[in-house]
């Protein structure tokens, strides 16, 4: 495994990354901590748990016992709902709940995807900023390659840009990450093997 530096943050990462996200037959603590103990016995140090999953992070938690915190990033996904707005109470209720059951102690990165980026409480900001002024989040990211995510850019609170990229994609995509890397941002890329790259 090859690692890099995380951005501004410093600290070294493995070049490719987990996500963590519901899946039908990982129905147990267990079942995650197996997991995520397979992934740093391949070299793994960096995990982004979805939010939402009570038995994901209870899972990741036991498996996050076993090594030194600071050796680990870890990101935190939350969701939007276009049909309602993301506030700043249930952001804390997300984050809170998330660090209780992980026992991180910390976020390394806050991520939000498009539609929680845009459905985000006029409270919503200000808090965020306030969680990474308590040292609960450290950074703060968004997930995405909508028309959205040109506003994330400029809006200059977000530290981190995941972002589908392959080597079919288009100049919109390059764009995007030439954009982001003038604004010193950390670029995760995702999807690299679209279905276009894996037709016989």
């Amino acid at each position: 495994m090859r690692y890099r530096p995380f951005g501004a943050s410093g600290k070294a990462v493995s070049a490719i990354s987990l996500l963590l996200r519901e899946a039908p037959n990982m129905t147990t603590p267990h079942a995650w901590r197996t997991l995520v103990f397979g992934a740093m016995e391949s070299g793994v140090n960096c995990f982004e748990i979805t939010a939402g999953s009570e038995i994901m992070a209870l899972g990741f938690g036991d498996a996050l016992r076993a090594v030194e915190r600071r050796l680990i990033a870890i990101g935190w996904r939350i969701h939007g709902d276009p049909r309602k707005m993301l506030t700043a109470e249930a952001i804390s209720n997300s984050v809170r709940g998330g660090l209780a059951r992980t026992g991180a102690g910390y976020f390394d990165v806050l991520m939000l995807d498009e539609a929680a980026f845009e459905t985000l409480a006029p409270d919503a900001q200000g808090y965020l900023a306030d969680l990474r002024a308590a040292g609960l989040i450290l950074q703060m990211g968004v997930v995405g390659d909508g028309d959205s995510i040109e506003a994330c850019l400029e809006s200059g609170i977000f530290d981190v840009l995941a972002t589908p990229f392959s080597l079919v994609s288009d100049w919109k995509a390059r764009r995007r990450i030439k954009d982001a890397s003038a604004r010193d941002m950390t670029m995760i890329a995702y999807d690299p093997f679209p279905p276009a790259l894996c037709r016989p």
